[in-house]
């Protein structure tokens, strides 16, 4: 039996274009979900490794819609070698039902693992050099440095906590945040 698995990583994708591909693959039952590929536990992902057996073949669209690691990749294999089922990847053309395909979904993961880690070392070097020219990151604070210094004023004047969140319209822990900061 051939099973096809197709991920998106968020709902506001579409999965479309991978199912066709892999009924056209010869997919006749195909596992659909939208989560991050990050987690092994997708239950849509579980639930087509569960369903393999031997002889069975699990079809992917492409490599990284299956897998986001070479750990991940290499429990995969594992799974599927226990198994007795194989692993077809259409786009990067690969058939673990070889021996050469095998050594290839190896080398992906590997190649997939160092692009995962060269996008994170550029995102943590941008984000060094925007603090380097003095750019504050995160989420900007809910209330300027006037309110707080309001709010704090309020809580001096003996207003409970609860009351400076009423009047600034905040959560209570965004007043508890500022005193503690305050010192």
């Amino acid at each position: 039996m051939k099973y096809g698995y197709a991920r998106v990583s968020t709902p506001d994708q579409n999965l479309d274009s991978q199912i066709i591909q892999l009924r056209r693959a010869g997919a006749q039952q195909v596992f659909s979900e939208s989560v991050s590929s990050r987690r092994w536990d997708r239950p849509q992902w579980l639930a087509v490794l569960e369903t393999l057996k031997q002889g069975d073949t699990l079809i992917v669209w492409r490599l990284d819609r299956a897998v986001a690691s070479v750990e991940q990749l290499e429990r995969l294999v594992k799974h599927l070698e226990e198994r007795g089922a194989m692993l077809h990847s259409l786009t990067e053309q690969l058939d673990t039902s070889t021996a050469m395909g095998r050594a290839m979904v190896q080398m992906i993961g590997v190649l997939n693992q160092l692009r995962l880690d060269v996008m994170r070392e550029n995102t943590q070097n941008g984000l060094a050099g925007a603090r380097a020219r003095g750019v504050i990151l995160g989420r900007r604070p809910i209330l300027t440095p006037a309110l707080e210094a309001e709010a704090l004023e309020l809580i001096a004047q003996g207003r409970s906590q609860t009351d400076v969140a009423r009047i600034m319209r905040v959560s209570k822990s965004t007043i508890s945040r500022i005193v503690a900061r305050s010192g």
